[in-house]
């Protein structure tokens, strides 16, 4: 703004305060004007009063700065208002106060601001996903796209986007959504699985783990003739366990929680149910089972018997796959050993390797043929 600040007294005089007022006319980008107005008569609106104290106020024409060297002369508190209404103003407001010229946009900026989007552009894109989100989303009408409500809505959000028709979106727009959806939902999906597998095979083995661990003092009798027992299995097997191996090594029988025959009674059954025994010492349990494997083969009453660890049936079955490769092994005279829980341990000349799957073993036994002298042990 320009125009002199400088106000003397002589340019005041005092109004009566009888005489009629009134605003300025018109609009105004000033907030001085809600303490400046003008007689009522003077129709021109030349003479500035002060609404406060009734003096006359001497400014040029459209100039406001007098009008605020006068608040801040006569009515500080007042000015001090009239300042904090200005920096709270619009941006717009303020600019226009303080006689500030907004930067003129150049030629190509300004063409670009009206320049349309190509459809294959990103925002555009962007845009028409959303706008087929919506009408997927909230099953809304094509027609809707069409409607002038929605396109102006459209239209002022982002004025350089071109809203296409209702056949672009069933088409186009739509079956590229729904086919991006799928792949997402699918990528989604196989994570998912993945993630699901992975928790499912932990806990399986941990359910695992923890079966095997309960049965950890347990051990198995198998072809004991059914009935031997009389009705006390507890107190046959205390007999027969030291009788066949060895009283010597058993200066007291075991001491057992209970024993009791797996599975259902069946007529003409050609087997005896297997015995499973908890015993209450696991270091019993663990030399009752080393002593069986050093006698080999154990007998009563004529027939044969066997000891073998208490495991989950699908601990046993996984052992039980290393069949093939113990008789293999059995008859090159080579000494193995089951590791805890299903990994096997050979031992030859003195050097041991182990071995996780059947088809490891297997393939080191064909790596030497039967001929142990030449064994990758050594």
């Amino acid at each position: 703004m320009s125009g002199s600040s400088d106000e003397s007294e002589s340019n005041l005089e005092l109004l009566s305060k009888d005489v009629e007022i009134v605003d300025k006319k018109g609009s105004t980008n000033s907030i001085i004007w809600k303490w400046f107005s003008y007689l009522k008569n003077d129709e021109a609106q030349i003479k500035t009063i002060c609404k406060i104290c009734r003096w006359f106020v001497k400014t040029k024409t459209g100039n406001t700065t007098n009008l605020f060297h006068h608040l801040k002369k006569h009515h500080p508190n007042d000015h001090t208002e009239s300042m904090k209404m200005r920096a709270d103003a619009t941006p717009s407001t303020s600019r226009a106060s303080s006689g500030a010229v907004p930067k003129q946009k150049s030629i190509v900026s300004s063409f670009v601001a009206i320049t349309p989007y190509e459809r294959c552009s990103k925002r555009s894109k962007d845009i028409t996903r959303v706008v087929s989100n919506f009408l997927a989303k909230d099953m809304m009408p094509l027609s809707t796209v069409e409607q002038d409500g929605f396109r102006k809505l459209v239209k002022v959000l982002d004025s350089r986007y071109e809203l296409p028709g209702r056949k672009y979106f069933s088409k186009t727009a739509l079956p590229q959504l729904y086919e991006d959806t799928t792949e997402d939902d699918l990528r989604d999906t196989r994570s998912t699985i993945s993630r699901l597998e992975k928790d499912v095979s932990y806990l399986k083995d941990k359910v695992q783990d923890l079966e095997n661990r309960s049965r950890r003092s347990n051990i198995r009798i198998i072809n004991l003739p059914e009935k031997s027992e009389g009705g006390n299995m507890v107190l046959l097997l205390e007999r027969i366990i030291p009788e066949t191996l060895g009283a010597e090594n058993f200066p007291s029988p075991p001491i057992m929680e209970r024993a009791h025959r797996t599975g259902n009674i069946l007529l003409n059954r050609a087997t005896p149910r297997v015995i499973v025994v908890k015993l209450l010492n696991f270091r019993e349990r663990r030399k009752i089972l080393q002593l069986a494997r050093e006698q080999k083969e154990i007998y009563f009453d004529n027939r044969r018997i066997h000891f073998f660890p208490d495991f989950s049936a699908e601990l046993q079955n996984a052992r039980k796959a290393y069949t093939e490769v113990k008789w293999a092994l059995r008859d090159r005279d080579i000494e193995y050993s089951f590791i805890y829980p299903s990994k096997l341990r050979i031992t030859h000349k003195g050097k041991v390797k182990i071995f996780s799957t059947p088809s490891e073993v297997k393939d080191f036994i064909d790596s030497f043929g039967k001929d142990t002298e030449a064994s990758p042990l050594e």
